[in-house]
């Protein structure tokens, strides 16, 4: 998509300036706030994404809202990319930084899936034995997922380890599908 290409570039400028500036974990935490606010919101994501709203005023709504929380970095970064009517990039931008920021701190974000709630000491014994085998910090996200039925699925890195009993009694329905009982008769 021509967005988050577009996106990419901005957000390796804005990462590359703001660790130049010694305020690259500053500006992660605004960025990564936007992220989770545009995933959370869809008033903010309309707002953004509306072509009937002027650019300007977007940016001085955001602006009102965030200035007493964002880095005066973050405030210029986004006049820039409002004034050049690139507002809709921003909830891509803001990914894109998140996801340098995390490689440029060996941190990979998993996501973990599970029937019901888990304990605590099961999640941080996951989270270790996780951390170990990708030799990095991990940041554990949740999902409940009844339909798993029991186990867990950890997804990271375009990658999925699915123990669930959900996979594994489809695993068992395909291979007694596949034997032919009347052959053995």
């Amino acid at each position: 998509m021509e967005n988050e290409r577009i996106a990419k570039r901005y957000a390796k400028s804005i990462f590359d300036l703001s660790k130049e500036k010694n305020l690259l974990d500053i500006i992660h935490k605004d960025f990564s706030h936007i992220k989770t606010l545009v995933e959370e919101s869809k008033e903010l994501r309309l707002l953004i994404q509306s072509p009937i709203i002027n650019s300007y005023k977007k940016l001085e709504m955001l602006k009102k809202a965030f200035s007493n929380h964002f880095h005066a970095l973050t405030i210029t970064f986004m006049d820039i990319v409002f004034k050049r009517h690139r507002e809709s990039i921003l909830p891509y931008v803001a990914v894109e930084f998140v996801k340098l920021y995390q490689k440029e701190n060996n941190i990979t974000e998993v996501l973990l899936i599970s029937a019901a709630p888990l304990s605590e000491d099961f999640v941080l014994q996951v989270k270790n034995k996780t951390e170990n085998k990708l030799k990095s910090q991990v940041v554990f996200k949740y999902k409940i997922q009844p339909d798993i039925i029991g186990g867990f699925i950890l997804r990271f890195d375009g990658k999925e380890y699915d123990g669930s009993i959900a996979s594994k009694l489809r695993k068992l329905k395909r291979q007694f599908q596949d034997i032919t009982f009347i052959d053995q008769i």
